[in-house]
């Protein structure tokens, strides 16, 4: 499992989810989004 935070709240995933997965997961599709790895 992996600890992810999304907007500041923490949340857990399969060590295979991928961004596409948590993007369609959080019904975000075709909307515009920005990821941060560690803080960069």
């Amino acid at each position: 499992m992996l600890s992810i935070v999304v907007n500041g709240s923490s949340r857990v995933c399969t060590d295979q989810a991928t961004v596409a997965d948590l993007i369609r997961e959080l019904a975000l599709e075709g909307k515009r989004v920005a990821v941060e790895r560690n803080g960069e």
